[in-house]
């Protein structure tokens, strides 16, 4: 009676063991499916971040482009107005005087 017990004991622990183990290894195995979640959660993320700073990129390189050319047809517009007033300054005065002695001659 003493050794069935005995080995009806052992037979329980094997399957406690058994069981543990299983347990473990399917522990194991779920712990290893969210990592793999998390991994390409965080690969998906780090990727529509990676998307978003590129048009980001884009449209304020876009509006910057916009900036450069508004200040550049600026810069030649004043360059014009200074240049035609200066012109006007410099030459003006005997242009006139040969205007007025062209219309007495027409």
């Amino acid at each position: 009676n003493f050794v069935q017990h005995r080995h009806r004991l052992r037979r329980v622990r094997k399957i406690i063991a058994r069981n543990a183990i299983a347990c473990f290894i399917w522990r194991c195995h779920e712990q290893h499916k969210a990592r793999g979640a998390i991994a390409d959660f965080i690969w998906y993320y780090h990727q529509q971040r990676k998307a978003r700073k590129t048009i980001a990129d884009l449209v304020w390189q876009r509006i910057a482009l916009r900036r450069r050319q508004k200040l550049r047809n600026s810069a030649t517009m004043v360059q014009k107005l200074l240049r035609g007033h200066s012109v006007r300054k410099i030459y003006g005065g005997p242009l006139r005087i040969r205007l007025e002695e062209f219309r007495q001659f027409s």
